[in-house]
């Protein structure tokens, strides 16, 4: 009678089952990538300004200029306006039909901003929205 079982003189083990750790790899890389934009825009510092109306815009380009006057482009650092015009040059040649995003800092001299909507527009950008956070409106009848 033959009895199955671990038997060392048959030499390495090569049934070795990869399933679990391509699963748990798999689930890192979700929640990394879910993660991910929400940890890079909470790096930045910065207040934008507060309005009644609005909507939500679809982008695929966000510009962003902080209270220090940095500029970022998608999250990655700018070095000025020569190098946003580049960065979104790039991204317009991706994509003809781009839409950008501009996020400034309510601190931001408005000339800066100006300067930017150029820079952007120089690059190819034919629509482009302004980032703001909604507020309540204020109640009619002096309540």
């Amino acid at each position: 009678m033959a009895i199955s079982g671990y038997q060392p003189e048959d030499g390495d083990l090569a049934d070795i089952n990869v399933t679990p750790l391509v699963d748990v790899v798999l689930v890192l890389l979700v929640i990394f990538m879910v993660t991910a934009p929400a940890i890079a825009k909470r790096g930045l510092a910065f207040q934008e300004p507060q309005t009644v109306s609005g909507t939500r815009v679809p982008t695929s380009l966000e510009v962003t200029i902080d209270q220090e006057r940095a500029i970022f482009v998608d999250g990655r650092p700018a070095r000025d306006l020569g190098d946003v015009q580049d960065q979104v040059t790039a991204a317009v040649a991706a994509n003809p039909e781009l839409k950008a995003l501009i996020t400034a800092d309510v601190r931001v001299p408005h000339g800066d901003v100006m300067a930017l909507i150029d820079a952007i527009q120089l690059a190819g950008v034919k629509k482009f929205a302004f980032a703001s956070k909604l507020k309540k409106p204020a109640k009619a009848g002096g309540d």
